[in-house]
C-alpha cells in the first residue's frame, strides 16, 4: 500500500513534520508531547480521585492487591507510585518521618481521610491490628483463622468421616473444590490437627 506525505504543523513547537502513521498525529515528536503535557497540581489530582463522605474518604483511583488506594506522581523527572493514604498524609499533616508507616483508625483501606490516618511504626500497626482482631496468620492462628483457609471446621470433620466410610479422595477433592492432596493431608492429620 503506497503511503503518502502528509504533512502538519506540530501543535507545540510550530514545526512542520511529516506524518509517519495515517491518522491522527499531533506533535512531531516525542519531547513535543511531554512538554505539551499540562501539569494537573498532585491536589487537584489527589481531590479527584476521593469521595468524601460523612466519615471516610473513599479513594475511587487505582487499587493495589491489598486494596490501599495507588497514585503514580512524578518527582525530578522520575515516575513513582505511592499509597494514597501515604500521600494524603503528606499533602494534609507534613512529611512521614523515615522508616514510619502511615496507619488507619477505621480500618477502611481505601480511606484517604487525614483525621483517621496515623503514624506508627510496623510494631504499632500489627497491635492495632491484633486489638481490632484483624490478624491473622500469626504463629498461633489454626484452621479457619488463617487468611487463606478455604475450608470450614465442619468440612474438615464431614472429609475424615466420609474418607473413614471409603469415599474416594479424589471424589472428596471435586466436592470441595480443594486438591487431592489437601485431602491426604487432612485424613492423615498432617494439617488441620486440632479438629478431632
Amino acid at each position: 500500500m503506497p503511503t503518502r506525505d502528509i504533512t502538519r504543523i506540530c501543535q507545540h513547537c510550530n514545526k512542520e513534520f511529516r506524518l509517519r502513521r495515517p491518522w491522527n498525529q499531533r506533535f512531531c515528536s516525542r519531547r513535543c508531547v511531554n512538554l505539551a503535557r499540562v501539569k494537573i497540581p498532585i491536589e487537584q489530582r489527589f481531590s479527584k480521585f476521593t469521595i468524601k463522605t460523612d466519615s471516610c474518604w473513599n479513594w475511587t483511583g487505582k487499587r493495589n492487591r491489598r486494596s490501599y488506594g495507588c497514585i503514580s506522581i512524578s518527582t525530578d523527572g522520575q515516575k513513582r507510585t505511592v499509597i494514597a493514604s501515604r500521600l494524603a498524609w503528606e499533602l494534609y499533616c507534613g512529611p512521614i518521618p523515615q522508616g514510619l508507616f502511615v496507619c488507619h483508625h477505621c480500618d477502611n483501606p481505601a480511606c484517604v481521610n487525614p483525621a483517621h490516618l496515623f503514624i506508627g511504626t510496623q510494631k504499632d500497626n500489627l497491635q492495632d491490628a491484633s486489638r481490632k482482631g484483624r490478624l491473622k496468620n500469626l504463629p498461633h492462628a489454626k484452621g479457619m483463622q488463617t487468611a487463606n483457609a478455604v475450608l470450614k471446621d465442619s468440612d474438615i470433620i464431614e472429609i475424615r468421616s466420609k474418607a473413614a466410610a471409603g469415599v474416594l479422595r479424589t471424589d472428596l477433592a471435586r466436592k470441595f473444590h480443594v486438591y487431592r492432596q489437601t485431602i491426604y493431608r487432612i485424613v492423615n492429620r498432617s494439617t488441620w490437627k486440632h479438629i478431632d
